[in-house]
């Protein structure tokens, strides 16, 4: 009868073991499946911000307002062919989401031959100007920097007018700016 006992005692030892192990599977299948319903979740969050940060993308891409506009008041120091002249730009800034423009500034002396400033100290070498804080778009803002006048190419004292074109590389369907032609002098070459 011990026998039986023992092999009975042993037996329920063994269901409640089995039992045990049954129902922390099934919790641990509970827990998997719970796991899986949040990372389908996530997954889907995820895949929504996409679908919305792409739409938001296409719709500045879209977005033809212009970023900027120039103001009268800007100026331009006078110079000599090589010499470094201060340029100071005043505009609105109407938008700040379409990167840093692509800068291109020209100026045409008294021959009429147009000539592009060197040397722009607010421009990096992929022709990308430094971006401008959006301040309130009806506060005018102005930026100040420094440009070469080049001395090789034929650039004569006198009278001489400079614009800035800007286009947004970030921003394709938006118009380039151009500035209003603001005059300086030419001056001539220091002797050596």
């Amino acid at each position: 009868m011990s026998a039986i006992r023992e092999a009975t005692a042993d037996l329920e030892e063994r269901v409640d073991a089995n039992t045990l192990a049954i129902e922390a599977l099934a919790a641990t299948g509970a827990t998997l499946a719970t796991i899986s319903d949040t990372q389908t979740t996530m997954a889907r969050t995820l895949e929504d911000t996409a679908k919305r940060l792409a739409t938001l993308e296409d719709r500045k891409r879209a977005d033809a307002s212009p970023v900027l506009e120039f103001l009268n008041g800007s100026r331009i120091s006078d110079g000599a062919p090589g010499d470094t002249v201060d340029i100071t730009w005043s505009f609105l800034k109407l938008r700040d989401d379409c990167g840093r423009p692509r800068v291109n500034l020209y100026f045409r002396n008294g021959g009429g031959r147009v000539h592009r400033f060197r040397d722009i100290s607010a421009v990096d070498a992929e022709g990308r100007g430094v971006g401008a804080t959006r301040a309130h778009p009806s506060l005018p803002q102005s930026i100040s920097y420094t440009a070469v006048i080049p001395d090789d190419e034929g650039v004569h004292p006198g009278r001489a007018v400079a614009w800035n074109n800007l286009s947004w590389p970030d921003c394709p369907s938006v118009a380039a700016v151009t500035s209003p032609e603001v005059p300086f002098l030419i001056l001539g070459r220091r002797a050596q």
